[in-house]
């Protein structure tokens, strides 16, 4: 929130500059002004959909975590049931209650279903790797040096790391 706000602050201090340039002569000025213009708006516009997105991951984990405890509740309930039946079956039959018939009762009783959800990725990370799966190979020039990247040596390797734990 706190970054939002410094961003919001940021491009309401740029239009004001993008104004000022846009009555000016000066190109120079205009240039770094829309610059900062574009640089900050799309910095906010970014980090407002990456805490929407943290924020519906944030409810879905909570929402997730009170149906667990209703069907906690619920399997505390038919537990109870269930050794109540039990109970009344040992007093009229005078016997244990049958396998077959406990086990029906009993199936699925305190089992957890495990829904993993995908983790919260901001938009950069999603846009750069929507990027690399589509590119065949990627060149970074850093000053007089040059950074080959091959997804495809990248997804081998990342295998053969999970293979290894």
């Amino acid at each position: 929130m706190g970054l939002m706000i410094f961003l919001t602050l940021f491009v309401g201090f740029s239009t004001v500059d993008l104004y000022d340039a846009l009555r000016g002569s000066n190109d120079i000025k205009l240039w770094i002004s829309v610059a900062k213009q574009v640089a900050f708006t799309s910095a906010l516009v970014l980090t407002v959909f990456y805490y929407i997105k943290w924020q519906n991951r944030w409810f879905e984990q909570h929402s997730q975590a009170e149906f667990k405890l209703k069907q906690l509740e619920l399997d505390m309930e038919r537990a109870s049931w269930l050794v109540e039946t039990s109970l009344e079956w040992n007093d009229v039959k005078g016997s244990t209650l049958p396998n077959e018939l406990m086990q029906s009762l009993s199936r699925n009783l305190f089992s957890e279903n495990s829904d993993d959800a995908e983790d919260v990725i901001h938009p950069a990370d999603q846009l750069a790797s929507a990027l690399m799966g589509s590119a065949s190979l990627v060149r970074l020039k850093a000053g007089d040096s040059e950074i080959h990247i091959d997804p495809k040596k990248l997804k081998k390797s990342r295998k053969e790391i999970q293979l290894d734990d």
